[in-house]
Order: C-alpha cells, then sequence, then structure tokens
C-alpha cells in the first residue's frame, strides 16, 4: 500500500479543512485500509493536490515532494 499524505497540524493547533489535526488525519488512514487500492489519499482535501501533482509526471513530482519537505529538514536541522 502507497499512502499520499499532505500536511497536518500538531494537536495544540487549529486545524483547517486542508489541514487536519494528526489524530483526524491517521483515523481517515485507518478508515482507508483494505479499500481494495494500492494507492490511497485518505484526507478529501488532499485528493485535489495529489492529482494535480501526479498529472504533472515522475520528474515535477519528485520537484515538488522534494520543495515541499525542504522546510521540514530546516526546522529538524535548527532542533539538533
Amino acid at each position: 500500500m502507497y499512502m499520499n499524505v499532505g500536511e497536518v497540524q500538531k494537536e495544540q493547533s487549529q486545524p483547517t479543512l486542508t489541514r487536519p489535526t494528526y489524530h483526524d488525519f491517521a483515523k481517515a488512514f485507518v478508515d482507508r485500509i483494505g479499500c481494495g487500492r494500492w494507492e490511497v489519499t485518505p484526507y478529501i482535501t488532499h485528493v485535489i493536490p495529489a492529482a494535480f501533482v501526479k498529472a504533472l509526471g515522475e520528474k515535477a513530482s519528485e520537484w515538488v515532494a522534494v520543495e515541499a519537505m525542504k522546510p521540514i529538514f530546516k526546522t529538524y536541522a535548527k532542533s539538533e
């Protein structure tokens, strides 16, 4: 199984339509297990961006993923 993910909020943060809490996201993921598909995008508002990125092709998708992860890597590096 492959899971497409999007950004989630920390529990103490205010969730939004496009950024669920990690609890809501995990529940949506567990609800999709056994749905019969190999690839799932568990949270409904992550489906549209995932479909758009997938339509760009593999190289563009990789670039989008790398760019999206850069701020996370920078935050992690600062905490070490």
